[in-house]
């Protein structure tokens, strides 16, 4: 389902932070979860990365990604949560 929200400009730090954490998170899910599939939802305040994997990485996998996704949410004013559950893992990023 797309539903079509009004365009939001963002400054270019926001915009590059924002990027790098869904790329973080992608390259996570499809390195790590073990899942088929990946659901990236944006709205205005928040971004939802979600995948139907195992809800649990590897114990390496939980080092310098996770910890730079949080960081670039601090940066720029965000909260970043992520959820392990036994259907998938959630990574969320909302304005603060």
């Amino acid at each position: 389902v797309i539903e079509k929200y009004e365009n939001k400009i963002l400054e270019p730090l926001e915009a590059f932070n924002l990027f790098r954490i869904i790329m973080e998170a992608v390259n996570n899910a499809v390195k790590h979860s073990g899942g088929n599939q990946i659901i990236i939802e944006i709205s205005n305040e928040e971004i939802t990365i979600t995948d139907n994997g195992s809800g649990h990485y590897p114990k390496v996998s939980l080092g310098f990604g996770l910890t730079n996704m949080k960081q670039r949410a601090d940066r720029i004013g965000y909260l970043f949560e992520i959820k392990f559950t036994s259907q998938g893992t959630t990574v969320n990023v909302k304005k603060n």
